[in-house]
Parts: C-alpha cells; structure tokens; sequence
C-alpha cells in the first residue's frame, strides 16, 4: 500500500512537471483539449462547445473535421465560418469563440480512470488522478 501511494505521489510529481506555466505560454491560440464554442442560430446541432482533439480538430456536423490548433479567435472564426458556409447558406450570424481553456493529458497506472482526460486549468492534480482505493 506504501508502495502504491509512493507510485501515486510520483505520477502527479511529473504532471506538475509537466504542466508547467511554460505550457500555457500561448493562451491566446486554440490548443488541442481546449472547448470551441460555435453559435449558429437555428441549429441546434451546432449550438454547442466542440472538443479540440489530438490532432487539431474539431467535429462539426454536416461539415466534418476542420483542423483548429493553432489559430487565434479570429482565425479560428474564419476557418470554422468558412467551412460552415459550404453546407449552411447564411453564416452571417455564426459567433466562434475559445469557452474553455483546457489540456489534454494521459493518465497511466494504478488510478481511478486510466486513459486521456481533458486537465482543467482551474482544478488540481489531485482531483484527475485519484489512486485506487486498496
């Protein structure tokens, strides 16, 4: 059991490390995990925050994947403005905006829920990696 909290204790060490300030160095530009907000009114499909994923894209229905990371809002309008406009007819009124700043990370070992899971920056290391209970 002193062994697994050792384990634990070490794993959260290096996401620290990991997640230094030098991470979010570039908060102004779309980063993979963070949520893009797409407003079209009328749609309701499109009504709602998108996950950036691994490579840089977001899933938009009826239009597909459109790569995102990267760009600041104003590119990151144009973009999504652009590939709306080939299956929308007016997109005059689409509002696109970062909603939530957000990193993905990969949580391996003896914890809760191994895998990916987006690291919200107003939470703590603690709270994404608890250990299992012995």
């Amino acid at each position: 059991m002193k062994l697994l909290n050792t384990l634990a204790t070490l794993l959260l060490a290096m996401i620290v490390v990991v997640l230094s300030p030098a991470t979010f160095a570039d908060e102004k530009n779309v980063q993979v995990g963070d949520l893009v907000q797409v407003d079209l009114p009328g749609e309701s499909s499109l009504n709602r925050a998108f996950q950036v994923d691994k490579r840089g894209r977001i899933n938009l229905p009826e239009v597909g994947q459109v790569f995102v990371a990267g760009f600041d809002e104003t590119q990151l309008e144009s973009v999504v403005v652009d590939a709306l406009s080939t299956v929308f007819r007016d997109t005059s009124n689409v509002k696109v905006f970062i909603a939530e700043r957000q990193i993905l990370i990969s949580v391996q070992g003896y914890v809760e829920a191994p895998g990916s899971t987006p690291f919200l920056t107003t939470r703590t290391c603690k709270w994404h990696c608890k250990p299992l209970e012995a």
